[in-house]
């Protein structure tokens, strides 16, 4: 059992934190610039420090079914509220915002986990400094 536990511990250790991720990084130099912020973990935008919209904080399958929330509210949420940065996983799926993410935002950073967008507004201010 002691070298079991052991084992776990190890693995715990070994594996990666997200607190020292690149992208947390990368979301530090934008970060005096923005207000808001978009992402589908949440937990990026409690080791930013930078806060999710608060109609957007949370996007449960429950609001969804309900109709409390559906793909046409996030985007035209997205749409007025245009947090600085999205912050989306790198995946094959397609989000209902692409049109605005398309318009409105770059792409400033991008690994095999991570798509970091940036509105092309707070690009400008960073390239200036």
């Amino acid at each position: 059992m002691a070298a079991r536990v052991y084992g776990q511990v190890a693995d715990m250790r070994a594996s990666p934190k997200i607190h020292s991720c690149y992208v947390l990084k990368e979301v530090e130099r934008f970060k005096p610039f923005t207000t808001f912020m978009f992402t589908d973990r949440p937990i990026y935008s409690f080791h930013s420090g930078i806060p999710v919209p608060p109609h957007l904080a949370s996007l449960s399958l429950k609001r969804f079914w309900t109709g409390d929330m559906s793909n046409a509210r996030v985007a035209a949420e997205l749409e007025s509220v245009q947090p600085g940065i999205v912050l989306w996983s790198n995946d094959s799926r397609e989000v209902p915002f692409q049109e605005l993410l398309s318009q409105k935002y770059q792409l400033a950073y991008i690994d095999e986990a991570n798509r970091l967008f940036v509105h092309k507004s707070i690009i400008k201010k960073v390239k200036r400094f």
